[in-house]
């Protein structure tokens, strides 16, 4: 007899389960900051995730838009992911 684990999402990953591009940017820049401890520029984020610098900007505007990340415009590295515990 086995039992099914229940799987616990995180609040991003629940809001992002229809777009799994944008989830992958968000997993892209999160595990970046764990490994450098410090951000991606827009350009690293585009080749680590095969993907147009453009769509990196229109897929960042909409992580800011869930309040999962914040940045500041015109300084490079300047993403900041918000903690998921707190969401």
């Amino acid at each position: 007899m086995s039992a099914k684990k229940a799987v616990k999402l995180s609040y991003i990953e629940r809001k992002l389960a229809h777009q799994p591009s944008v989830l992958a940017v968000y997993e892209f820049i999160r595990d970046y900051i764990e490994e450098f401890n410090f951000a991606p520029t827009q350009r690293e984020v585009a080749e680590g995730c095969l993907l147009t610098r453009g769509t990196i900007v229109r897929y960042l505007d909409r992580l800011e838009a869930l309040g999962v990340l914040t940045r500041e415009m015109g300084k490079a590295r300047s993403i900041t992911l918000i903690d998921d515990h707190r969401l």
